[in-house]
């Protein structure tokens, strides 16, 4: 028997498709923000009155987070953490030597592929301004010894210019 419709009635509208994409479009943009955060860390940079913005952003930059404590965090990843004050000098930093050895090796990095000696890519240091600068030191050195790296930057803020009344 067909279901017979009562005029009087209104139709209502099946709202559970415009949920859904709803809900997809939530998640999607969860995501994608997710991923534009990853390499960016939460740190307090030092100001510089030279400091410049690079008009290009080269896709290939590895972006080294050094927080206060000295943690180093590279794509949202603890890839290195400082050894207590009392042993100073007793420290492993095998997993970022790893990541820059990596690097080295891959022909995507490479300036001239097949050569081992130097890599295209820059590096930016976004250390804390309260950060010991032996880390600071530390990932330069690890940078160009293991990684072949010949163009370091470091991140800094421009400093405010005095408003005068």
């Amino acid at each position: 028997m067909a279901k017979v419709h009562d005029p009087e009635e209104p139709e209502g509208m099946n709202m559970t498709p415009m949920i859904d994409v709803t809900f997809q479009l939530i998640i999607f943009f969860m995501l994608v923000t997710d991923m534009a955060n990853r390499q960016i860390e939460l740190v307090k940079l030092p100001q510089a009155s030279k400091a410049i913005k690079e008009p290009v952003e080269d896709p290939q930059i590895l972006i080294v987070n050094i927080r206060k404590d000295g943690a180093v965090k590279i794509d949202g990843k603890l890839v290195f953490t400082p050894p207590p004050l009392d042993k100073p000098q007793e420290f492993k930093a095998e997993k970022l030597e790893n990541i820059f050895v990596a690097r080295r090796q891959s022909d995507a990095y490479r300036t001239v592929a097949g050569k081992d000696d130097q890599v295209k890519y820059p590096v930016l240091i976004r250390a804390d301004r309260s950060a010991p600068w032996q880390w600071v030191q530390m990932i330069m050195m690890i940078a160009t010894k293991e990684g072949g790296v010949t163009r370091v930057q470091m991140g800094a803020m421009q400093e405010q210019a005095e408003v005068k009344s």
